[in-house]
């Protein structure tokens, strides 16, 4: 469970420093518009989850591994 938390947790980082990765993915097809899925602001959804999960005590053991670019990240949303 711990490496699925890991690996969740740096993807969220990446994410929020790429600020491209998904504009270029204009959808048309129909049903992909109607999917609840295709309505969430994932920038969001992943501050508020990290945000959240900074306030856990098993944060600090994650923060230990933090590179400077994934620091600079996590104190843009602030954290």
């Amino acid at each position: 469970m711990q490496f699925l938390t890991t690996l969740f947790f740096f993807f969220c980082l990446h994410f929020l420093a790429d600020d491209d990765y998904y504009e270029d993915d204009e959808e048309d097809d129909p049903d992909v518009l109607k999917d609840p899925l295709y309505q969430i602001d994932l920038q969001t959804y992943l501050t508020e989850f990290l945000q959240q999960f900074s306030q856990q005590p098993c944060f600090s053991a994650f923060s230990e591994h933090l590179n400077a670019n994934d620091r600079r990240i996590l104190q843009s949303i602030g954290i």
